[in-house]
């Protein structure tokens, strides 16, 4: 589990990294599950993961509220939802950059029946609608409902669409009610969603005549059961949009690659050394036969075996010191 930690976090933060010097965003947004069980701590944990999370994401941020964070509907507690806003900010909340009006909206929220926890998510949108005539991009942790017959298009990884699922603290799609409500509220030109950790692209019809492309980002994180994590890259120029989906490495495949050359180094090891003994013992049987037999000495061949198995183990142990003193200088070097 630690090791798994580890190796997640290193992936992520040298991802951000070159990201953050290569494609120099101007501005960055996450969409929610900020962690992966904040729910389930206690506050002195989340603290703890909250530093640990700066440190692989350092630099300012957008921050969206995720099921993973508070829970989801009828399932979230208040507190929660406070505690991260004390270190996230407002779970709801717009801003404008570019000619266009970001809205981000606590979707797992406003999901809920309890007024307690949905009514500031319902009052951002009530007097953002009336105030606002700029472009509007919308920004929601769930993805929105759609046809059970919409596909999300070649570039998702697992299966050909988002299933319209629920369960404990999740739920797949926002229910079509609550879709419906927030695409005449906001009336978006794009919309953004995460949760789902795979990429989706959906088209959604609503008001008068009036239609939206969501997208679905995928996982940034290696841990999420997605070969290719992403980022997606929006581009605002002249008023007009444009995305670039950009997958991160397979790192799960480059581990199995590590796995494959360990089979095969061992493999040949091995069969060099078995070759090696069978020759060196067939040319003593042929030449010292005999003069083996009258001394006596027939279990030779039992310590010279075993002087190769030893030779064997050695040979590996001195490929593995190189290959791991290697990797280990690469993880804090590179």
């Amino acid at each position: 589990m630690q090791l798994s930690k580890f190796f997640s976090e290193l992936y992520m933060k040298r991802n951000y990294q070159h990201l953050e010097s290569n494609v120099r965003p101007t501005d960055t947004i996450i969409l929610g599950d900020l962690m992966d069980s904040g729910r389930d701590w206690d506050d002195t944990k989340y603290a703890s993961e909250v530093d640990r999370f700066r440190r692989i994401f350092p630099s300012k941020a957008y921050y969206m509220v995720g099921n993973h964070d508070v829970g989801f509907g009828n399932g979230i507690q208040k507190h929660l939802v406070e505690r991260f806003e004390r270190y996230f900010g407002p779970t709801s909340y717009t801003f404008e950059k570019y000619g266009h009006v970001f809205v981000i909206v606590d979707t797992v929220s406003l999901s809920s029946s309890n007024p307690v926890i949905r009514n500031d998510a319902l009052h951002m949108l009530e007097s953002f609608s009336s105030n606002s005539t700029k472009p509007r991009i919308l920004m929601t942790h769930v993805p929105l409902f759609r046809s059970p017959q919409q596909t999300c298009g070649p570039q998702r990884q697992s299966g050909s669409h988002i299933a319209d699922r629920a369960g404990y603290q999740y739920q797949n799609l926002l229910t079509e009610e609550l879709t419906t409500f927030i695409l005449d509220k906001v009336d978006p030109v794009a919309v953004f969603s995460g949760d789902d950790h795979d990429y989706c692209r959906a088209v959604h019809l609503f008001g008068d005549n009036h239609s939206a492309v969501e997208i679905t980002v995928p996982t940034f994180s290696m841990a999420q059961g997605l070969r290719y994590p992403g980022v997606m890259v929006l581009n605002v120029e002249d008023g007009q949009l444009t995305t670039d989906l950009c997958w991160l490495p397979d790192q799960v495949g480059l581990f199995l690659r590590y796995a494959y050359l360990l089979v095969f180094t061992i493999t040949l090891l091995l069969t060099w050394h078995v070759f090696q003994y069978a020759f060196k013992n067939n040319t003593n049987s042929a030449g010292y036969h005999l003069a083996k037999e009258e001394l006596g000495v027939q279990h030779i061949q039992f310590k010279s075996a075993r002087r190769s198995m030893s030779t064997f183990f050695c040979s590996i142990r001195d490929v593995a010191w190189v290959g791991i003193l290697t990797y280990i200088i690469c993880i804090f070097v590179l």
